[in-house]
């Protein structure tokens, strides 16, 4: 991998450029009933896996632990092995190394995943017609759908039409991760739909719910929602909360 594309922004605008076309593909596939998941590890999860130190959390106040990092890691590389996943690719932030050292564990064992634009499913910046598309076509779908997330989210049940919520702490969510696991899988059926937002632990479920069926979608839209459901934003870049509510206004209402 070209050195010079690390933790840059022509990295980030290279994917960027692809996004509108992953969009359609993850539209056309929720349409037709094809199985694919994506997923994101950021630099609070790079940093958890690569360079934690006690005492250390995430911008959620996710605090990091050895054993956290030890199955993000797990999870990475199984996640990375599989063809039918899609990775957001985290391009650095303020000179951060992050990327590098992910793509330097992953190339020592062989492996290049399907890596896409980091902020695929997020409203930063601006607001995009492919993404309220899919939005659409995943509540359209009769597929199960299970979103496992904060309650503050609770309102994807109507906006998304949700067969199932499963309710994470937004601080800490490795702290029950079994407890969230054992309801994930009680759920778990041949092409069900998993929405997720709930951190740092949605990286293990994803490696965890596709090692017992590959046939599932998985689609982490981390703070995705946040915009569209409630009355602030909550991440630095976000589209105003009102911008949002009216952009995705035929989703909140119907």
């Amino acid at each position: 991998m070209d050195k010079q594309l690390i933790n840059d922004s022509d990295r980030n605008k290279r994917n960027l450029l692809k996004r509108d076309f992953y969009l359609d593909l993850f539209n056309y596939k929720i349409k037709n009933n094809e199985n694919f998941s994506f997923t994101k590890y950021g630099d609070g999860e790079l940093k958890c896996i690569f360079d934690f130190k006690d005492g250390e959390e995430n911008c959620d106040r996710h605090p990091y632990s050895k054993e956290l990092g030890e199955q993000l890691k797990i999870s990475l590389k199984k996640n990375a092995r599989r063809a039918s996943v899609f990775m957001g690719d985290w391009a650095g932030w303020q000179g951060d190394t992050f990327s590098e050292l992910r793509d330097d564990y992953l190339n020592c064992n062989g492996l290049i995943p399907n890596l896409v634009y980091y902020a695929m499913l997020l409203s930063h910046d601006s607001l995009n017609h492919n993404l309220r598309s899919l939005l659409e076509s995943i509540k359209e779908s009769k597929r199960k759908k299970i979103f496992i997330g904060p309650k503050k989210l609770n309102g994807i049940k109507s906006l998304l039409n949700v067969d199932e919520i499963i309710e994470a702490p937004e601080v800490n969510s490795f702290s029950l991760y079994e407890n969230i696991k054992k309801r994930a899988t009680e759920n778990l059926e041949k092409d069900c739909i998993y929405l997720f937002s709930f951190g740092l632990s949605s990286k293990i479920l994803t490696n965890d719910l596709l090692s017992a069926k590959e046939a599932i979608t998985i689609l982490d839209f981390g703070s995705g929602f946040d915009p569209i459901l409630l009355d602030k934003e909550t991440r630095v870049g976000q589209v105003r909360n009102e911008e949002a509510k009216k952009f995705f206004e035929s989703l909140l209402t119907q």
